[in-house]
């Protein structure tokens, strides 16, 4: 760029030295005011020496304004061309006496040049760089316009326009290499750096893994020292490199002699030696193994069950160079294995076969362990009662109960509960269990397994439940027997003893009137008499009530063939009796339950049916012997009957107390039925009558 502007000074000079060196000989020649264009040419005749002089000159201006190797204009001051030199002419053609705008390449340059002649018309000497397209290229110049006067007389402009295209192309690559080259000294520099700093740190990582390593040595050292397993190194081929103290101690190998070089194989019993050598060619290959088991033989013969974890210690290259073993004595854990092994199996006989059922649970309730007696009482096997939820074995009736002991358990809040529940088998069957739950729980205390004993006792709940029905029934029949007891003593006062009291009145009044005046003791004796007989009959009626002397004296059918007379002649509904039996005497108490039931069920109907006809009926079935009470009236519904009717529990218990079943069929409106069946028991000949022996 310096040589650039040098040679723009140069031009510049040159163009002015001999700009004034021809003003200066046209104003010798023709006088200040005689001044024409350069092209102007001479009048003839022969040349003056300055004329000469002139010529001479103006042909080496000339020479030199085509020799020069950039474009040359000059200008009048009306705008047109008055000289332009070849290289001009080359690229525009002659321009003389034209202007700008005949040649112009394109309406920007125009503008430009228009622009730059105008100022120095004006007197300014304009200079800069320009683009313009020439022969379908961008070229760049340097343009250089300077005015042409002389001791204040304006001539016109003189204009050079330097081809830089080269320079610019040249001086841009240039700047581009330079650019480049500084590029790659900051990348150089930079990596250079950087590969200082890497090198710096890696120095520094180095000396820090050395330390490292060094009191890493110091601890893995110290470590084995404390470690109370044997640690062992070989090499490759199975050789000891290193050995820690407590590998002598479990080897049993006496100061004195040496262990590092011995082969590893050597260290268990011979059974082992295969498996020991395929498992290390295992670690070279694998890297690593974990928990194997050999039997160790020690310096004196004897044997030490031992756990191996072995690891490769490979090299810088990825080969391995070593293998650490590390041995533990596992003596004291293989005798709590065995003893763990019998103890399970001492749990296992237990839990397997308990007389009692034992369900091992999980906290989301499902079951995981049963043992044979749950499986008996469920009726499910083993495996359909594993996976299954507890809770679904469960009565609904007692699940909300379950679910909350359950829930609380879980909680934390109670450690185990008893309670009495039904479960629901196989098949829908129900039975009842008595089930002590305990809670079983993790070292952090959350909840792991729930332990749960059920004791079958659907015997005993069945047998309650008869004994609190025979107690319901007892209540009955003793209430039953208070209301009868208390009916007969209705009948006696009001009855029998009203009519005994009134004939001893008469009696007396006879005693009293007997001599004093004969005919009205006459009357009082004849009353006294008539109450005496109606208190026979009275009484003859109650005792056939309580048991009617035709029971004892011709059998339960005529006994009840009276009866169903004795209640027709009451009045009320028509009473209808068949039997078809073929047995002749039963035994008392099966005759008494049979007249009992048939008078309970013929009174219920009687008082309380309103029917128009009443039908009772005796078959016998082979053995058994069928009751049937039928009526047609109001009827009623058995399950909401009163309590405090003893007639039909009645009924029921002497049924129940014979072995037989009753059925009791009746709707509101449609009528009572009361059905009962009795295994007959015949009278032996010589078996005496109740109430005659």
């Amino acid at each position: 760029m310096q040589d650039e502007a040098k040679t723009k000074r140069q031009l510049v000079e040159e163009l002015g030295e001999l700009r004034r060196r021809v003003a200066a000989l046209e104003a010798a020649a023709d006088g200040p005011s005689n001044r024409r264009p350069l092209e102007a040419t001479t009048q003839p005749g022969d040349p003056t020496p300055a004329e000469e002089d002139r010529d001479r000159l103006r042909a080496i201006l000339t020479a030199a304004i085509e020799c020069l190797p950039f474009e040359f204009f000059v200008m009048g001051t009306d705008g047109h061309y008055l000289s332009v030199n070849a290289v001009s002419r080359g690229r525009f053609g002659d321009g003389v006496g034209k202007r700008p705008e005949d040649y112009a390449p394109d309406e920007a340059t125009l503008n430009l040049w228009r622009s730059n002649n105008r100022r120095a018309l004006a007197g300014e000497k304009v200079e800069g760089e320009y683009e313009r397209v020439q022969d379908g290229q961008t070229r760049h110049f340097y343009n250089v316009i300077t005015p042409i006067e002389q001791d204040g007389k304006f001539y016109g402009i003189l204009g050079v326009n330097i081809d830089i295209t080269d320079r610019k192309l040249a001086a841009k690559a240039l700047q581009q290499a330079r650019d480049e080259l500084e590029r790659r000294v900051v990348e150089r520099t930079a990596e250079l750096t950087a590969a200082n700093e890497r090198l710096q740190r890696e120095v520094q990582e180095r000396q820090h893994a050395e330390s490292a390593l060094r009191q890493s040595e110091e601890q893995y050292r110290g470590l084995l020292e404390a470690c109370p397993d044997a640690v062992l190194m070989t090499d490759p081929k199975m050789q000891i490199v290193f050995a820690s103290p407590q590998a002598w101690t479990l080897l049993g190998v006496p100061p004195d002699e040496e262990l590092v070089g011995s082969s590893s194989r050597d260290i268990v019993v011979e059974s082992d030696r295969p498996r020991l050598q395929a498992n290390f060619f295992n670690v070279l290959a694998e890297g690593l193994r974990r928990s194997t088991e050999y039997t160790i033989l020690r310096h004196d013969g004897t044997t030490v069950p031992a756990e191996a974890s072995s690891a490769t210690i490979c090299g810088t290259d990825g080969k391995p160079k070593a293998v650490m073993v590390v041995l533990r004595d596992i003596t004291d854990r293989k005798r709590a294995e065995i003893a763990l092994r019998a103890s399970e199996e001492r749990f296992r006989a237990a839990f397997e076969e308990a007389p009692v059922g034992i369900v091992m649970v999980r906290p989301d309730s499902a079951i995981v362990r049963v043992n044979h007696s749950f499986c008996r009482m469920s009726g499910y096997s083993q495996e359909e009662l594993l996976g299954k939820n507890i809770g679904d074995l469960t009565h609904p009736d007692d699940r909300d109960r379950f679910d909350g002991l359950w829930q609380q358990m879980a909680d934390g809040e109670i450690s185990s509960y008893d309670l009495e529940k039904r479960y629901v088998g196989k098949d829908a069957g129900i039975f009842w269990s008595r089930v002590t739950t305990v809670a079983i729980r993790g070292t952090d205390g959350s909840l792991d397994y729930v332990l749960g004993i059920i004791v079958d006792i659907t015997d005993r709940r069945k047998a309650q439940e008869a004994l609190q029905q025979e107690r319901r029934m007892l209540e009955y029949m003793l209430q039953a027997s208070d209301h009868e007891r208390q009916l007969i003593a209705y009948d006696i006062h009001d009855g029998l003893a009203q009519q005994l009291a009134g004939a001893i009145m008469q009696f007396q009044v006879y005693d009293y009137l007997r001599e004093a005046n004969p005919g009205e003791a006459t009357k009082a004796y004849f009353g006294g008499t008539t109450l005496l007989k109606q208190a026979h009959l009275e009484a003859r009626r109650l005792i056939s009530g309580v048991r009617p002397p035709a029971l004892d004296e011709a059998g339960v059918v005529a006994a009840i063939a009276h009866l169903v007379d004795d209640r027709g002649l009451a009045g009320g509904p028509k009473v209808e009796f068949q039997s078809k039996v073929h047995f002749r005497r039963l035994v008392p108490v099966l005759e008494n339950a049979i007249y009992r039931i048939v008078q309970e069920g013929l009174t219920n109907a009687l008082m309380h049916s309103q029917s128009e006809q009443v039908h009772v009926g005796l078959l016998q079935r082979g053995n058994a012997v069928r009751i049937r009470i039928q009526d047609w009236g109001l009827g009623f519904d058995p399950e909401t009957s009163r309590k405090d009717r003893f007639g039909l529990a009645g009924i029921r218990e002497r049924a129940r107390l014979l072995g037989g079943t009753c059925q009791i069929k009746s709707k509101p409106g449609e009528g009572t039925t009361i059905l009962v069946n009795l295994p007959l028991v015949e009278r032996e000949n010589n078996q005496a009558v109740a109430g005659n022996s």
